[in-house]
């Protein structure tokens, strides 16, 4: 869609885009479909959508003939979608929140894609929700905040770059700069692209990831201080792979460091 169908369609249904749900809409369709045609979407798989608002990219979604859920947690652009779209007979829209859309995901068929542009402020919390599903999506791409999407993909180690990482790889699909939405953001976008792994599921990746919020707490000290609540002998007692671990500092550890340090501290 332009910005002028955009404009068109909120003057029509008297809508004025909120800040608070970050309801920035894409206006430049051809950069969309240059991205979407980097994702690979198998003939029999489905795609699921979160926060579709007036279909700027379910549009090109639903193009694609395959199954398009959509969950949209305001009841206005829930209700007009399908009218705006014209009624796809392949567009199945959710109205709820995609926090609270556990049951509707470990429900769609596999396999599935996930290609949305998110709400920036629960950026964090809805990747979380969709790296770790009893039936992870095949991919899941999402439009996110650049410097969110640096975040995961930069060398640095971070207690948000283990949360993903220990379930998915991420690349970066594009740069989005701000002028391509209206209302436009105060900041650019990123496309990234995670693909769910099963390398770590022997483990409790979620009793990791809480080991490691634990010391990123006090990230400026060393592990045998951040995590001495953890710690149930005396360092020497330990093994010596996990005395060298503990003289680090959180950002030093990779995340099979982390699962080794997990498991030498239980």
């Amino acid at each position: 869609m332009t910005q002028s169908q955009i404009i068109k369609l909120l003057e029509q249904y008297k809508i004025k885009p909120l800040q608070s749900l970050s309801q920035n809409f894409f206006i430049d369709s051809k950069l969309l479909q240059k991205i979407l045609n980097k994702i690979q979407l198998p003939d029999n798989s489905s795609i699921l959508e979160i926060g579709p608002g007036l279909g700027s990219l379910t549009e090109l979604l639903v193009q694609t003939r395959l199954p398009v859920i959509a969950i949209e947690l305001d009841k206005t652009f829930a209700k007009i979608l399908p009218e705006i779209l014209d009624n796809p007979a392949n567009l199945t829209i959710h109205h709820q929140d995609i926090l609270k859309s556990k049951e509707v995901i470990d429900n769609i068929a596999t396999p599935y894609t996930v290609i949305a542009n998110i709400p920036y402020h629960i950026t964090g919390a809805i990747i979380r929700l969709l790296v770790d599903r009893v039936n992870p999506a095949q991919s899941i791409n999402l439009l996110i905040q650049k410097e969110v999407a640096q975040n995961i993909l930069s060398a640095e180690q971070t207690l948000f770059k283990l949360s993903v990482n220990i379930y998915a790889e991420a690349k970066l699909l594009a740069n989005i700069p701000k002028e391509c939405f209206y209302p436009q953001p105060k900041v650019d976008s990123s496309f990234i692209q995670l693909i769910p792994h099963n390398r770590y599921t022997d483990y409790d990746r979620e009793a990791v990831i809480q080991l490691a919020k634990l010391a990123f707490q006090q990230k400026r000290k060393k592990l045998s201080s951040s995590l001495k609540p953890k710690l149930t002998k005396t360092i020497g007692e330990y093994t010596q792979n996990i005395q060298n671990l503990l003289t680090l500092r959180p950002e030093n550890l990779t995340i099979d460091n982390w699962i080794e340090l997990y498991q030498g501290l239980k």
